[in-house]
């Protein structure tokens, strides 16, 4: 069976996973601890029980897209937003060192995307 929602009912179940994710937030001390964002908390609920719906009962979901591209610029903004500089001055060189790393890693994936793309044509 495959269960289709609006872009109403989109919107609140959406709503409803960020409210999830508030209240882990709130009371998962890891959460805080890490940072984690409301919506990434909820999400992950989400996604598995969504999951194990789907892979016990066979029921699978769509959700409307219509408002994706808006949904994830807030979400971007709101990462964004929430970044505390106290914290990143205790990272000290460990989180220097970890921008290096990335920004390496960053390189690299750019270097292979672009060779795959070239050798396929």
């Amino acid at each position: 069976m495959h269960l289709s929602f609006s872009t109403y009912y989109t919107l609140i179940c959406a709503a409803m996973v960020l409210l999830v994710g508030k209240y882990l937030v709130h009371r998962i001390r890891f959460l805080r601890d890490f940072n984690i964002p409301e919506p990434v908390a909820g999400g992950m609920v989400a996604a598995a029980l969504i999951f194990a719906i789907h892979a016990f009962t066979g029921y699978s979901f769509s959700f409307s897209s219509d408002l994706q591209t808006g949904f994830m610029l807030l979400f971007f903004s709101s990462i964004g937003l929430s970044a505390n500089f106290a914290k990143l001055r205790e990272g000290g060189s460990a989180l220097v060192l970890f921008l290096c790393i990335i920004s390496i890693f960053i390189v690299v994936q750019n270097v292979v995307g672009i060779s795959l793309a070239a050798l396929m044509g």
